[in-house]
């Protein structure tokens, strides 16, 4: 019994890494053909354009960020969900979108007259459509989630993301005009929503027979979707008051770089892992174990990321950036240690959530800003930006603190237990940081010219990375070689290393 259980546990984490991989990998396409475009696009339109979509795009989200009802997420914790929470699910997904199209038509003039941008209430509107249109979307494609095929879901964005990138392209060419961007995005919702009923056989029909069951859970994540969106507003609106929009522009900048790691590494995780702990706790897996074997993944990439980030902060600011933004260095540095301990927290939080722990979820993120933001405030009053950010960052502890407590105390995990998942990733991190502070690199003298900063950059990295790499094998070699994160990173690895050999193996070449 004890053998099966392991071998779904592992099948289970296995899963996870494969799930994680195709995230990262949609993630890694949306940005390249998000660039490509923006580099043809900015040749071919306005500032203004992109300025006045831009700003339709953010009112209609922060409209849609208000009506969050987290209904895919009901379905997706469910064991056995049938046709009528289906139904259920599309029918209220339905109600919510149309009702944000109407607010967003409904306002969409006095927001223009607020802006004095009377293009603004036409871009309103057709984002209004685009909006209905998606409420049209197969609530049944929600079992790539379930079933943690993220490689369908992968094949289900594909399509409609290169049919409206390259409708942008064609009409931006024929029209010069902000329209390009604007039907891009309608095609794009229409595309998405053809390919969600051809790419599952699902029909719903309209019915609200369970919006009791799924009420209950959707209610919560709405609240906690609000006091996440007070918070996470807080910094820029209280700095923006306190020292100005020059401050707020520095703050936004370091907190960009600073939080590359947890939007490129761990929010694809955290996507993957809501699933694999659904999928855990419907199948009675020993949720700790999943949990610290995640944890022990998640510290082994995202600990020398965003350590390393901190390390070569100065010249990566003052190459990226410029010589006038080097007073984001501290701040990246601070956010970027953060950055460490919010990776914890977003697992953590995932976990909670994907259990359905939302009372406390919602006390412990509600405690932890009613305490953290007066902290924040006078932290930047009395010691500018980098006191504001050191503040904010004891309120991000604070409440990644109590999340992993509860998170502990209700699943049985002892502190001995993370460390054993987390101790080499540590001990490696800590060698490189020790041989880079060493080197002399990290901190160029005031004034350095670009190609000093160049050769540190092009020293720092590569030696950061062997370095890093090297003391965490031998620290994996002396443990003995356990069953943990390097294990689970060799099993995502492995698959494409096998690509790799088939070619080598074709040419007549010597197999191991």
């Amino acid at each position: 019994m004890a053998k099966a259980g392991k071998a779904g546990q592992n099948a289970l984490l296995a899963k996870t890494a494969k799930a994680t991989g195709w995230v990262m990998i949609w993630r890694l396409f949306t940005r390249g053909i998000g660039l490509l475009s923006t580099l043809i696009l900015v040749r071919l339109l306005l500032p203004a354009d992109f300025g006045l979509v831009a700003l339709g795009t953010s009112f209609a989200q922060a409209i849609d960020a208000l009506s969050i009802l987290g209904v895919d997420d009901v379905l997706i914790r469910e064991k056995n969900p049938g046709r009528d929470l289906y139904d259920t699910a599309f029918t209220l997904n339905l109600i919510r979108n149309f009702g944000t199209a109407l607010i967003v038509a409904a306002t969409a003039v006095p927001i223009a007259v607020f802006f004095n941008e009377p293009r603004l209430a036409h871009v309103l509107y057709a984002l209004a459509i685009a909006t209905a249109i998606e409420a049209f979307d197969n609530v049944g494609i929600i079992d790539f989630r379930r079933e943690m095929a993220f490689e369908k879901e992968f094949q289900l964005r594909l399509l409609p993301r290169l049919a409206g990138t390259t409708v942008t392209i064609a009409l931006a060419f024929l029209w010069r005009s902000y329209w390009a961007l604007v039907v891009g995005i309608l095609t794009l919702r229409v595309m998405r929503v053809v390919m969600s009923y051809v790419m599952h056989p699902y029909r719903a029909r309209l019915s609200i027979g369970a919006w009791r069951h799924i009420i209950g859970f959707s209610v919560w994540t709405w609240i906690i979707s609000l006091v996440v969106l007070v918070r996470d507003r807080t910094g820029s609106f209280v700095i923006g008051r306190l020292l100005g929009p020059a401050q707020v522009g520095i703050f936004s900048v370091a907190g960009e770089i600073a939080s590359l790691p947890g939007t490129e590494l761990v929010q694809p995780l955290c996507r993957a892992c809501w699933s694999a702990f659904a999928a855990a706790r419907h199948t009675g897996e020993n949720i700790a174990e999943t949990y610290l074997r995640v944890i022990g993944t998640t510290t082994l990439v995202v600990l020398p990321a965003s350590i390393g980030i901190a390390l070569v902060a100065e010249p990566v600011v003052y190459l990226a950036l410029g010589a006038r933004w080097m007073s984001a260095v501290p701040l990246l540095q601070i956010m970027a240690v953060g950055g460490i301990f919010g990776a914890f927290g977003a697992i953590a939080g995932t976990l909670l959530s994907a259990h359905a722990v939302l009372r406390p979820l919602f006390r412990i993120i509600t405690v932890s800003y009613v305490i953290g933001a007066p902290v924040f405030i006078v932290m930047t009053i009395k010691f500018g930006l980098v006191g504001g950010v050191f503040g904010g960052m004891l309120g991000s502890l604070l409440e990644i603190g109590l999340m992993t407590w509860t998170l502990f105390r209700r699943y049985g995990i002892s502190l001995g237990a993370l460390g054993a998942q987390t101790w080499r990733p540590l001990l490696a991190c800590s060698v490189m940081a020790v041989l880079l502070l060493g080197s002399g690199y990290a901190h160029p003298a005031p004034n350095a010219p670009a190609s000093v900063q160049v050769e540190a950059l092009i020293i720092l990295v590569p030696l950061g990375v062997v370095t890093y790499g090297v003391a965490l094998v031998a620290a994996w070699f002396a443990a003995g070689r356990p069953e943990g994160a390097e294990t689970d990173l060799l099993a995502m690895l492995r698959p494409t290393l096998a690509r790799l050999r088939r070619p080598l193996r074709g040419r007549g070449l010597p197999r191991d």
